[in-house]
């Protein structure tokens, strides 16, 4: 078996992020991970001896006291971790059956005694690791919420707008639920309204709206810190003057949505995020007229 074929993770990453310094995550197969590094920092070791210990199972050694508990366990996949893409950069990711083992090692098999990791497993072990992991991040398995639907409500949640303008983000809302409803994984690598927002300026700026509608404004927006362009906030957006509203929707329905949507989506087929079936469903609700004429009713 290939390195790659070992180590390359099968699903994607339904939700990471830091909590206390120890960095953790959610497969989207319901999985909880914790990261090399924030095991080491669970355990109280270097990240550098969790990343051995995983180099030397991948490499075949069985011999050593953690290796026995892992098979006694039941382990018999070739390597302890899988690998992850976050942020651009390779992860390694210890699923919740082998980060419980290794912290039990840490805990009761080191001379001297590692309290940390006793004070850990005792913690974890009272509430069950995966459990723990979903707490910490706020990850709702029984209610099954889609991660695009929580991405979508905390960026609607930390949206503001000034008064007298409109955010091509919010006008957004009716054909992204759309596209969440569709299928479509709305996350950091696919955010739609940036799309139209680019476009959408263009239009105003060829069309010299600002001489019939009044300028455009410079506001904060904000991404969740779970997102990696949370790293660079507040973004800084345009909003519109408010009696452009419909010369915008007009634009969206008769422009972006059967043109610029489109080759969007094509694009995200290529680099593996949405199905092509998923697509073509998506465009075809669309192109129906229920969606336009909802949403200028609901408005």
């Amino acid at each position: 078996m290939s390195k790659e074929l070992v180590l390359t993770s099968p699903v994607g990453v339904a939700v990471s992020k830091e909590v206390d310094g120890i960095e953790m995550g959610v497969l989207s197969d319901g999985r909880s991970y914790f990261t090399a590094r924030g095991l080491a920092r669970l355990v109280n070791t270097g990240p550098s001896t969790i990343l051995t210990q995983g180099k030397r199972w991948l490499e075949g050694d069985r011999g050593s006291k953690l290796a026995q508990m892992l098979v006694a366990r039941g382990l018999e996949r070739p390597s302890l971790y899988v690998e992850i893409e976050r942020d651009g950069s390779k992860v390694h990711a210890y699923t919740d059956d082998v980060a419980v083992v290794i912290l039990e090692y840490y805990a009761f098999e080191t001379t001297p005694p590692n309290l940390d990791a006793q004070k850990n497993f005792r913690k974890l072990a009272q509430a069950g690791l995966r459990t723990f992991v979903y707490l910490a991040l706020g990850y709702d398995p029984n209610r099954q919420i889609d991660t695009s639907w929580r991405h979508f409500h905390d960026r609607m949640t930390m949206h503001t707008v000034p008064r007298g303008y409109f955010s091509v983000f919010k006008e957004c809302a009716d054909f992204v639920l759309a596209s969440i409803k569709a299928g479509v994984p709305i996350n950091h690598e696919t955010i739609p309204d940036i799309s139209v927002g680019i476009a959408w300026a263009k239009y105003w700026k060829a069309h010299d709206l600002e001489k019939k509608f009044g300028e455009r404004e410079k506001h904060d927006h904000n991404y969740p810190d779970y997102y990696p362009q949370a790293r660079s906030n507040p973004q800084d957006i345009n909003v519109y003057p408010v009696a452009a509203l419909g010369v915008y929707r007009q634009w969206l329905e008769d422009v972006y949505l059967p043109g610029n949507y489109p080759k969007y989506l094509e694009k995200k087929v290529a680099a593996k995020l949405v199905s092509a079936s998923t697509v073509e469903l998506l465009l075809r609700e669309l192109s129906s007229p229920a969606l336009p004429e909802g949403s200028d009713e609901e408005e």
